[in-house]
């Protein structure tokens, strides 16, 4: 029994130690040199807009530049502002929802951030997109005359 407790706890010790990477240098992290963070999820109706804003807080000493890359978001939205690529440490995205999009609930976009000489990290954001209940004529609207026929008689 002891010995199998002596086992499992080296093994353990040597998976986590196998789960660091070696970074640029050489340098040994098991995460990002920095967190990140993002506001979403976005929530929009068709035919409406939502912001997105993506950042990253740098973790002590690292003071490479980032890029962010939208990478991702679901059909039926149009970025309107916020460059798709762009060395920052924060990023403000503008969508529009097309007035017909496919309502969804629960989509998915992604954001890649890369350090130069590192690798790509991902912070994801959450998309719905609402439908629009279609207007109802108002009351004083449904009396006027629509037809010649009608408008004569008015």
């Amino acid at each position: 029994m002891r010995s199998t407790v002596i086992c499992i706890v080296a093994l353990t010790m040597v998976m986590s130690v196998g789960c660091e990477k070696a970074g640029p240098g050489g340098k040994k992290f098991t995460g990002p040199p920095f967190d990140m963070e993002n506001d979403g999820p976005i929530v929009v109706d068709q035919g409406g807009t939502a912001s997105l804003t993506v950042k990253i807080t740098r973790n002590e000493g690292f003071t490479a530049p980032v890029t962010m890359t939208l990478k991702s978001f679901p059909g039926g939205l149009t970025l309107l502002s916020g460059e798709k690529e762009a060395v920052a440490d924060e990023m403000t995205y503008k969508f529009k929802a097309h007035e017909k999009a496919k309502p969804v609930s629960g989509a998915q976009g992604t954001v890649m951030i890369k350090p130069e000489g590192g690798r790509f990290w991902s912070s994801y954001f959450g998309v719905t997109i609402k439908k629009v209940a279609a207007e109802e004529p108002a009351e004083e609207d449904a009396e006027k005359p629509t037809t010649p026929a009608e408008q004569e008689g008015a």
